[in-house]
């Protein structure tokens, strides 16, 4: 059975009234007093020339959308009671232009702009696109998956994610163009941004939009991070696993104590901007970074770094592959070698400012050349009698050359051999232990 309302529905009982039918609305329906449950689904629907709008109308009330209904572009929802879907899904098209709406579960789909905030506690945003306008807040709540399923996000006002984890599946996208507060009602709890079906999603920062981690705990990235805009890790830890790039116009600061762990295949495009006076790490995958590294400490513990790159700040190598490209450490930049087998594949080294040489064999292969060009210590963790070298594995041998205005200065206990490379010395060859 359907009830259909072309005229108008007025509710003034201060208790609850379930509509267990279908409930086409195509006039007016004023709730003055209780709560409506829309619990037999329906449509709000214009009907063509004849009525432009229709109209929802609360104050201090609560419209329940506990069936499957529809809300039609040009529909009006109005008034400052509440509006909230808890099962079922609700197809929302058009603009939203009431606060107090809620999704506390079932699904939210269709194409619609919220323009005074979405409360986001439980449930699914379904097929289509959901937009949070500018000056509007959409708050995630609640320690739950947050979940996105063949749906796209787009935020140009201000996200407040205070918990639960977000899962962007079946390409999912998330569009930051404003404001995206990675908050915490709980400080240290691990939070993720990931995908359990389908193809992965994206999460993308455009060259307007800010990311702010605010708390302690860790937030990890299992898929793509795009970065175009503003990220600032101000607490705690950001983990990139899933890939994405640091463009051009993108800058990436993490302050003093916090750190950045890239555990995949990730690119940062010349020009783009790593900065702050926190750790950022590779551990695993290839790391692809062009043009200038200026923040606190680079550490290479795993994969492989390649590109075109200048360090100005500290380049740290416990673990790894440098492959295709070139390194220069600048004046005020130093590099720290203590890998087990501090591995040059397929790639130049130039120093102007300080190597220092603490741990393993340095190989470099396939013709490519060391240059020194300032201070390179040949130092050592411990003051054992080991003995390391500098070689070439495979291919063209390497060369290492202590420039005209290069110093080499040995310190160690350690033994020191050069074989299978050219070596060559233009300036002075200190030995001291």
């Amino acid at each position: 059975m359907v009830i259909s309302n072309t005229g108008i529905y007025n509710k003034s009982g201060t208790g609850s009234t379930e509509l267990d039918l279908t409930f086409d609305l195509n006039g007016t329906l004023n709730l003055n007093a209780g709560s409506l449950n829309l619990a037999g689904g329906g449509t709000l629907s214009s009907s063509g020339s004849l009525i432009s709008a229709h109209t929802i109308s609360a104050n201090t009330t609560s419209v329940n959308f506990d069936g499957s209904y529809s809300i039609t572009d040009a529909a009006s929802l109005s008034g400052s009671g509440s509006f909230a879907l808890s099962t079922g899904t609700l197809s929302m098209d058009g603009q939203v232009n009431v606060s107090n709406v809620t999704l506390n579960g079932g699904v939210l789909t269709g194409a619609s702009t919220f323009n005074q905030g979405l409360g986001w506690n439980n449930g699914e945003l379904g097929t289509s696109t959901t937009t949070n306008a500018s000056g509007s807040t959409l708050s995630v709540n609640f320690a739950v998956d947050h979940v996105l399923s063949n749906h796209a996000l787009v935020n140009d006002g201000d996200v407040d994610w205070k918990a639960g984890d977000l899962l962007l599946n079946d390409a999912s996208t998330i569009t930051n163009q404003g404001t995206f507060d990675d908050t915490a009602a709980w400080t240290a709890e691990t939070r993720k941004v990931s995908s359990s079906s389908g193809t992965a999603g994206s999460f993308t920062n455009t060259q307007d939009g800010t990311y702010n981690k605010g708390r302690d705990g860790t937030t990890v990235f299992e898929v793509p991070f795009n970065n175009a805009g503003s990220a600032n890790v101000n607490s705690g830890t950001l983990k990139l696993g899933g890939g994405g790039t640091l463009s051009s116009t993108g800058t990436l600061t993490a302050a003093t104590g916090t750190d950045v762990v890239i555990e995949s295949d990730y690119t940062v495009d010349d020009a783009a901007s790593l900065n702050g006076n926190g750790t950022y790490s590779s551990s695993s995958g290839t790391l692809t970074m062009s043009g200038t590294f200026s923040g606190g400490q680079l550490e290479l513990t795993g994969g492989t770094l390649q590109g075109t790159h200048d360090i100005e700040s500290q380049l740290k190598f416990t673990d790894g592959t440098w492959s295709t490209g070139s390194t220069s450490i600048k004046t005020e930049g130093t590099l720290l070698l203590a890998a087990p087998s501090n591995t040059f594949d397929a790639r130049d080294l130039t120093n102007l400012g300080t190597v220092n040489w603490q741990n393993g064999d340095i190989v470099t292969n396939n013709d490519r050349a060391l240059t020194n060009r300032a201070t390179w210590n040949d130092t050592a963790a411990s003051t054992s009698n080991e003995t390391v070298s500098i070689r070439t594995d495979t291919g063209a041998a390497g060369s290492f050359t202590n420039a005209s205005e290069g110093t080499y200065l040995k310190s160690s206990f350690r033994n020191t051999q050069e074989h299978s490379i050219t070596s060559a010395c233009e300036q002075s060859w200190a030995i001291h232990r």
